[in-house]
């Protein structure tokens, strides 16, 4: 499913990570301790772990990367520990 500026997306993660928060090459148990979601025109889809290859929180920036996007978002001020989300501002190819 495609990113595009303007979509939302959430970032659920173990609040002891730096940074990344997510990378594909960790193993197994590490990755499915993180939970995402992408919202569109469409609703509110899960994305799987296993289809997110990289995840970084920041707190000026979300990044998070999928076959083929990289999709840069503005976080939401407001921010619980351990859960981050935002709007989608850019899209690359990567």
């Amino acid at each position: 499913m495609p990113f595009k500026p303007g979509d939302r997306i959430w970032i659920e993660y173990p609040p002891e990570r730096g940074d990344v928060v997510h990378d594909s090459g960790w193993p197994a148990e590490d990755r499915c301790r993180q939970r995402f979601w992408h919202q569109d025109e469409h609703g509110l889809h899960p994305l799987a772990p296993d289809d997110v290859r990289r995840a970084t929180v920041k707190p000026d920036e979300l990044i998070i990367e999928i076959a083929g996007q990289r999709a840069r978002a503005e976080p939401d001020r407001e921010r619980e520990v351990g859960m981050a989300s935002g709007t989608v501002t850019t899209v690359d190819p990567c």
